[in-house]
């Protein structure tokens, strides 16, 4: 699929900026149903964690998006497999279900498999 690779490019990209903690790095892209994709990484600070979903998310809603058709993570590290979205992610999702999100997909960087 074309969008699929062009969302995969886009959370690798993102990913980049991750500062992720533990040696573990993590991207996200969001693709908006005006075709717009949005990145977004992992950022690890103190005392809150900002997940790369969640960044990618909000940075849709931000610009006016109003619609999300999917997102998909993904990340390197040491760890052989991501669990998927953490609760808060989930929760945010939730409260922009109104946006149609219709799925999210797991991708490893190191396989370049979906989980």
């Amino acid at each position: 699929m074309k969008m699929s690779n062009e969302l995969l490019i886009a959370a690798r990209k993102a990913m980049k900026n991750s500062n992720g903690s533990m040696g573990h790095k993590i991207g996200a892209a969001v693709l908006a149903s005006s075709g717009k994709i949005y990145g977004g990484c992992s950022l690890t600070s103190i005392p809150q964690d900002y997940c790369a979903e969640r960044v990618a998310l909000l940075k849709a809603v931000s610009e006016g998006e109003r619609k999300i058709e999917s997102i998909l993570i993904t990340w390197e590290g040491p760890f052989g497999r991501l669990q998927g979205p953490c609760n808060l992610s989930k929760c945010s999702m939730a409260t922009y279900k109104q946006l149609g999100i219709r799925g999210a997909s797991l991708a490893n960087r190191r396989k370049g498999t979906s989980c």
